[in-house]
């Protein structure tokens, strides 16, 4: 009785952690779902079977011999379809066909089955004088079956390795050695009895390892998501070192809306339902579909495919059945990148590719699908070398911060300035910053740039301490990129304290761009950095789609009026009503205002008349080099 209270009843409780982990993760459980259910119906089984039968073996229970006989037949069975069940999970984990060698265990059920009864034993005897147990001649066999798919288990997971991912390979392997030690120690020593306990342990293991660690599955759609796709690609360019495959980026284009209009459970519906189709249609041994994120999938074709498949068609299957209210149409775009040899193993770069050929069509009414091939290569190509541009311009320090004055409106003294970059290649040629800023916005190279110039003010802050010359506040652009950085306030405030300077000497412009991106993070943001002494600006208002809302909602400082209101303004009686009102209403709500793009006397006049506090443009000062500012001053 204390070997079913140390082993079994533990076997049995993991086996109901195990149903806990798969209800709380039953999303995930589509894919490998029979073989799960199959593991845990063996590993019950067998627990059951060894309590029952142990609990029956006494030397007072001979009447029901018939009963004990049967169910250790039964416990035997189970024993030895266990090993079939786990090397099916595994096999179905790595994707891959079943081995001749899963039919083994089958004829083995079978032989039993003709073989086994109470005259042969081959497995077992149950003795009616003395009642007991006596093992039979094929009493270790069901050991050695497990042995021998542990082995191969062991095999595929190191072959496969790349599909499956360091965690899940490591934590099969070193699960498969401890289970080949106890079923070696089993076998010398009949004693230990921890076969039930192993069995379960193994059935928890296999579940914890696939839907707790290194997850590669998407949880919405049961699609693999980025990590698994990557993974798959890398085994099947593996096993196909010249692959002949097309990857397709695509994208439901306007998901966004119809989760503001019709909430996000439709928008999920479309997403699982496209994900069906794909699956249904892309899902083969070559052929692979993913979710790789948000609204965006992406498909693995040999590239007869996209001859003998009117992809067209299959778009607009998957899309047909998504009108609502006879008004509103999902629209998917796809880019095409033909895989060559030359970056087969560059997954992500595939990825990337075939995004930048999406981007040709995305929005297009009479076109969805683009390739990479052609000028959009030719345009893609210059585009990296034009990074590759800026990244040795970052190092060679060919970027230089300029800085434009900014003018008190009544006293035309110089009372601030703005930091602006300037690109100054080897050829000491400028390049302008409409080319190299939405660039770096694009790649991720814009908050290193703004820190960048962040740090050269500082310096230049610095430097006129050094020199006893009058300090003045000097503001410095944050793109709405760097508003995603969780550590955007600590790397400003660590740049600026390494000078030793006021904060209230660093005004941030954040732009009028990132005020319509998310309302709780910008706010926090600005909170964050006005409480660390930093004076906030938003920048080119009325350059985009302003929502006057920013004002009620928005903690900022000042406002900086965008150019775009000066043109003509001296000649637009409706320019003046504008500029007007937004002057008043900044007034009103005790904000600075601040008006660029100011050229002419009569511009002047006018930002004069209407009381703006500051004014900055051509007709005080253009951008300058610090130099030429420090005389200036």
């Amino acid at each position: 009785m204390n070997y079913i209270l140390h082993y079994d009843i533990a076997g049995l409780v993991i086996i109901v952690l195990t149903i806990v982990c798969l209800a709380l993760r039953k999303k995930r459980i589509k894919l490998v779902a029979t073989e799960l259910i199959l593991l845990l119906i063996c590993s019950a089984l067998y627990n059951v079977l060894d309590i029952s039968t142990a609990l029956l073996l006494k030397p007072n229970m001979s009447r029901f011999y018939n009963l004990c006989s049967f169910l250790l037949f039964i416990y035997f069975i189970v024993l030895i379809i266990y090993p079939y069940f786990i090397t099916v999970f595994i096999q179905k984990m790595c994707e891959l066909s079943y081995s001749k060698f899963l039919f083994m265990s089958p004829i083995i059920v079978i032989f039993a089955l003709l073989c086994t009864n109470p005259y042969t034993h081959l497995f077992y005897n149950v003795i009616r004088e003395p009642y007991t147990y006596v093992h039979g001649p094929l009493n270790h066999l069901p050991y050695l079956l497990y042995a021998m798919s542990l082995i191969y288990v062991i095999t595929i997971s190191l072959i496969h390795k790349r599909l499956l991912g360091k965690i899940k390979v490591i934590t099969i392997i070193v699960t498969m050695f401890i289970s080949i030690i106890v079923i070696a120690l089993q076998l010398i020593f009949d004693g230990l009895l921890l076969t039930g306990f192993m069995i379960s342990s193994i059935v928890l293991l296999f579940v914890l390892i696939y839907y707790f660690s290194d997850v590669s599955q998407d949880e919405l759609t049961g699609l693999r998501n980025r990590v698994g796709f990557e993974r798959k690609l890398s085994e099947l360019f593996y096993f196909k070192p010249n692959p002949d495959y097309i990857f397709g980026r695509l994208e439901v284009y306007n998901i966004q809306d119809a989760n503001e209009r019709f909430g996000h459970e439709y928008g999920d519906m479309i997403l699982q339902s496209i994900s069906e189709q794909l699956k249904k249609d892309y899902e083969t041994s070559n052929r692979a579909c993913c979710r790789l994120g948000g609204n965006s999938f992406g498909i693995l074709l040999d590239k007869n495919d996209i001859q003998n498949t009117p992809l067209n068609i299959h778009l607009k299957d998957l899309v047909k059945n998504y009108n609502v209210h006879n008004d509103y149409v999902i629209s998917i775009y796809v880019g095409f990148c033909p895989i060559n040899q030359e970056y087969a193993t560059d997954i992500s770069g595939i990825i990337e590719r075939a995004d930048f050929a999406l981007s040709k069509v995305k929005g297009n009414f009479y076109k969805n699908i683009g390739y990479f091939d052609g000028e959009i290569r030719k345009e893609y190509e210059r585009q990296k070398d034009f990074e590759k541009r800026l990244w040795k311009a970052i190092q060679k320090e060919e970027f230089k911060v300029y800085l434009q004055p900014i003018y008190d409106t009544e006293t035309k003294k110089c009372v601030s300035a703005e930091a602006l970059v300037r690109w100054i290649d080897q050829n000491n040629v400028i390049v302008p910053p409409n080319e190299f800023i939405p660039a770096f916005e694009a790649n991720g190279f814009i908050t290193e740039l703004d820190m960048y110039v962040l740090d050269h003010v500082c310096h230049i802050l610095s430097n006129w301490r050094s020199h006893n010359r009058p300090l003045i506040p000097i503001s410095v652009n944050i793109s709405r990129v760097d508003i995603d950085n969780p550590d955007l306030v600590d790397n400003i405030v660590q740049i600026v304290d390494k000078y030793q300077l006021p904060h209230d000497l660093i005004k941030v412009e954040i732009t009028e761009s990132a005020f319509n991106m998310n309302d709780s993070l910008i706010i926090y943001t600005i909170q964050n950095l006005q409480n660390n002494g930093f004076i906030v600006m938003m920048d080119d208002f009325g350059s985009g789609y302003s929502n006057l809302n920013m004002f009620k909602n928005m903690p900022i400082d000042i406002v900086k009026i965008d150019m775009i209101f000066m043109k003509d303004i001296e000649r637009s009686e409706k320019g003046v009503i504008i500029v007007t009102s937004v002057v008043n209403m900044a007034k009103m709500l005790g904000l600075k205002i601040v008006v660029e793009g100011v050229e002419t006397d009569g511009q002047y006049n006018l930002i004069r008349k209407l009381g703006c506090d500051m004014i900055q443009g051509y007709y005080f000062a253009k951008p300058m080099p610090v130099d030429e500012f420090n005389s200036l001053m």
